[in-house]
């Protein structure tokens, strides 16, 4: 099984959000990696995220292309350093290594080196996909000199990524006791253990590959959200894909269990509680359980009780599997759910219909009605046409086949 410390969790685009770094984060905690990488402009906001955890903060300089003065670099460092990096990836200038200015090469290296000290891990980006055998092996062989901790493959930012045999030449050039880092172009476990093979100390990994507990590869868990209005037969659709592919492939996780607890609050002022708002559910808990799924990790999924409109002592235990069902009425709402989904289903079925269902439902399991929920009646209509347009502006990640960008809407 591939450790997950071999792995970074990398966001270098240039369209990066507060959000998206802070799940980046998360599942880095979650999945037990070994740093996180960012532009510089995040390595404090990282820091901050990930205190008190042996997860490193690492800050790329001279980004993408390494043609920075060496100066620009040096006062990067430093900024970084204070900021709370504790790893720092540089790019050399390869047109200088091109043009055999070897002493200058050397001397951009070990400038930032001596910024770094022996605390901070520094690894030098040579850019494979641009040079030949020989330069590879030069660029090796001066950052070795310059006392760099690691060499690395690739920026992701280029016209290539990693190749085990790259690594295997820089491997046999550094030895044994240096660092090597395999970046870019890596899509799958088999890849990954080919890097390994090859030579790589760390090898870099796609944002969504999850280690697992259970097989020896990482695990490509697929993530499909059904969301449509009360009573349109989401849970239906949900266990009738959990017995058409089998307990053992399929996770299923309910919205309404991650309602928030309120044990503080008297049950007359629980049940006066909007249940119909996002901020009724405990949205952190639920993607934190995702990413625990997701990592090959079994969860404790809450009960809720609605009768007492409160979560129960009582907890389901789910385990991981190739595919995680979510399933509930508001999913679409939120951003953080919808990142972490490869596909979206809208149940669309009639207002008539839906009421009906819910009345029989509502009475057989003791819930309350919707005018005990809150003081009116809540319009579901207006709910399910906020799900959809919210559906269709998040689109879906494309990490897997048949992903698809817009919710599949069912017609029930």
């Amino acid at each position: 099984m591939l450790n997950t410390k071999l792995f970074d969790h990398t966001i270098l685009k240039a369209d990066a959000t507060e959000a998206q770094v802070a799940k980046i984060c998360d599942e880095a905690l979650a999945h037990d990696f070994a740093s996180v990488c960012v532009n510089q402009y995040y390595t404090k906001f990282v820091a901050e995220k990930l205190k008190g955890s042996d997860v490193k903060v690492c800050t790329v300089v001279g980004f993408p292309l390494g043609m920075s003065d060496t100066r620009v670099k040096a006062f990067e460092t430093r900024a970084a350093i204070e900021d709370g990096a504790q790893e720092v990836d540089m790019v050399i200038n390869v047109g200088a290594l091109k043009d055999g200015k070897y002493d200058f090469v050397r001397s951009d290296i070990q400038t930032l080196k001596e910024v770094c000290g022996k605390d901070i891990v520094l690894k030098v980006i040579i850019e494979t996909c641009l040079l030949t055998d020989e330069e590879k092996v030069k660029a090796c062989e001066l950052a070795k000199e310059a006392g760099a901790d690691f060499v690395k493959t690739s920026t992701g930012f280029s016209t290539g990524g990693a190749k085990a045999a790259d690594v295997a030449l820089m491997r046999k050039t550094v030895g044994p006791d240096m660092g090597v880092k395999a970046s870019g172009g890596i899509h799958n476990a088999d890849e990954a253990q080919a890097m390994v093979d090859a030579g790589a100390s760390v090898s870099e990994q796609a944002q969504h590959w999850l280690s697992s507990d259970k097989k020896e590869f990482l695990m490509d868990t697929i993530l499909i959200g059904i969301a449509g209005g009360t009573g349109s037969g989401k849970t239906t659709l949900a266990d009738k894909l959990v017995e058409s592919f089998g307990r053992d492939e399929v996770s299923i996780l309910r919205h309404d269990n991650y309602y928030k607890r309120h044990d503080d609050i008297p049950f007359e002022e629980r049940a006066k509680l909007n249940y119909d708002h996002p901020d009724a559910f405990d949205t952190d808990l639920l993607c934190q359980h995702i990413l625990e799924l997701k990592a090959g990790k079994s969860i404790e999924m809450p009960v809720y009780d609605y009768a007492m409109h409160n979560r129960s002592d009582k907890t389901i235990l789910v385990h991981p599997a190739p595919v995680i069902v979510l399933e509930g009425i508001l999913l679409f709402v939120e951003n953080d759910l919808c990142d972490l989904m490869d596909i979206k289903v809208f149940v669309d079925t009639d207002a008539d219909v839906r009421i009906l269902r819910r009345t029989l439902r509502d009475v057989k399991r003791a819930r309350p009605f919707p005018g005990q929920r809150c003081n009116a009646v809540p319009d579901d209509r207006k709910t399910d046409a906020r799900a959809v347009r919210r559906a269709e502006q998040a689109p879906c990640r494309r990490d897997h086949p048949g992903a698809d960008r817009t919710p599949l809407l069912l017609k029930c």
